[in-house]
């Protein structure tokens, strides 16, 4: 018998001149392990890597790495007696944020992944709108305005992989020069070798509290 097998994910955000993103993406669609492409893109000039996480999960687990900050915003004003101004806030998460959903199949090799990436590729910004005029003065509300691409796919790979799971622009209006390329390395990897059944049925039961093997190299 064996221990179960674990799905490792490290996860990368590439920033390239577009054109360099743009032929990268060209030659993904032929090619089943995109790992030559994110070096391609990782060396190219003007490149550099905005994002790195890594989770790992069992089969049927959903996991994400992330890296998030938290924003406060104003709504539901509210004109009060004496003319007192009041509003209630709510908050959002901003940043990157990649899930993955993995299914492992039965020869321990091909994955089924589902995944969905979250990225705002700008911070958080203000537009103020006009609300109510109160005497010769008009009232304006901050909107939150948020610059983000995401997407949702599935697709299968195999251990040992890199699969490109999506492109888009690195900043909002006309300033096209750079786009971010997100990548995605996944590795089965057994946690322990398990020597007979009773060992079997002590990770089944205390599996979770097991020390995780130190991070290096996957083989």
């Amino acid at each position: 018998a064996s221990a179960e097998k674990y799905l490792v994910f490290e996860a990368n955000i590439i920033e390239a001149p577009t054109g360099a993103v743009r032929a990268v993406l060209e030659k993904a669609g032929t090619l089943p392990d995109h790992s030559a492409l994110k070096t391609e893109l990782e060396q190219a000039e003007g490149s550099r890597s905005v994002f790195f996480g890594k989770t790992e999960s069992r089969s049927g687990n959903r996991s994400k790495v992330h890296e998030t900050s938290e924003i406060v915003y104003p709504v539901d004003f509210e004109l009060a007696r004496e003319k007192l101004i009041t509003y209630s806030s709510e908050s959002e998460e901003w940043g990157t944020t990649i899930e993955f959903d993995p299914d492992l199949g039965a020869d321990d090799i091909t994955i089924d992944l589902t995944y969905a990436v979250h990225n705002d590729y700008a911070e958080p910004a203000f537009v103020h709108q006009p609300v109510f005029r109160l005497d010769e003065s008009t009232v304006l509300m901050p909107t939150l305005k948020r610059s983000y691409a995401k997407t949702t796919t599935q697709l299968t790979l195999h251990s040992g992989s890199t699969v490109l799971l999506g492109a888009w622009p690195a900043a909002v209006g006309a300033d096209r020069n750079k786009m971010l390329a997100a990548f995605a390395e996944c590795h089965a990897v057994k946690n322990l070798p398990v020597l007979n059944d009773r060992l079997v049925e002590l990770l089944g039961q205390h599996g979770d509290t097991i020390a995780k093997v130190p991070e290096g190299k996957l083989q």
